[in-house]
């Protein structure tokens, strides 16, 4: 199949279009989604146009500074709901074409515990974390279950070098250190956050910024909100933010 297109920087469309291959080689742009037409057997430039029209509606909801997902949180927790407000950076997938840009090299960053693009996907969102995190009085990174030698979010913690107090949240497990991402049952995943993430604070706060990687069902937000408002520990706001999530109802992402 022949390129109609070899200057992968002239369609802006696929900016973030990103193919990783069997063996882990990364191609970016039109020449990524060139190869992951040729392995899908498809037509590039039919496909090219179904890709931005698909695209079009995800476009428009990237316009702003970040994607709002509260609608999406009162959908899924209805009167159950604890966070003020919630917030991701980027989609993680989209229909028929699968994990975005940053989707995949976030997965594939943390399952392979890859220091260099792990930072490549903190340096890109830290600014928006940043101007996002000075409107509140502390922040509350989302602890990690899997144990890893490099943690995706004590890099980005670092990345953001905020000066806000910090709200520290660890996972506690029971004989079994069942992972949050292997439950797909909606009530199983708020059971389990509800039962193995402890809150420590010896002060109060006005309001509360909680940062995660990936947003799914949003029930460990949830959870680390419930917990803030009912040990006082948060007197007012919280928001929930994420570097990736969806807007599809309840929804499990579970490979991160």
């Amino acid at each position: 199949m022949t390129s109609q297109n070899p200057d992968n920087s002239i369609d802006k469309s696929l900016d973030n279009f990103v193919f990783i291959d069997a063996i882990g080689n990364i191609s970016y742009n039109y020449i990524a989604f060139e190869k992951w037409c040729q392995k899908n057997h498809l037509s590039v430039e039919k496909t090219l146009q179904e890709f931005k029209l698909i695209n079009k509606p995800y476009d428009k909801l990237r316009s702003g500074e970040l994607i709002n997902a509260t609608n999406k949180a009162k959908s899924v927790f209805g009167p159950e709901i604890m966070l003020d407000e919630m917030y991701f950076c980027e989609f993680y997938k989209i229909p028929r074409f699968g994990k975005t840009r940053v989707g995949q090299i976030l997965l594939h960053a943390k399952q392979t515990q890859n220091e260099k693009y792990i930072r490549v996907i903190c340096d890109q969102f830290k600014d928006k974390l940043i101007k996002l995190a000075k409107d509140f009085d502390c922040l509350c990174f989302v602890p990690p279950s899997t144990p890893r030698s490099i943690q995706f979010m004590d890099v980005l913690n670092e990345t953001i070098n905020s000066t806000k107090p910090r709200i520290i949240a660890t996972k506690q497990f029971g004989d079994l250190a069942i992972q949050q991402k292997t439950l797909k049952n909606r009530n199983d995943r708020i059971e389990n956050a509800r039962e193995t993430i402890l809150i420590k604070s010896d002060k109060t706060y006005g309001s509360c910024l909680i940062i995660d990687d990936a947003i799914g069902s949003g029930s460990t937000l949830n959870e680390i909100a419930r917990k803030l408002k009912n040990l006082k520990i948060i007197t007012g706001k919280v928001v929930g933010v994420g570097i990736v999530g969806n807007l599809d109802g309840f929804e499990v992402i579970n490979e991160i």
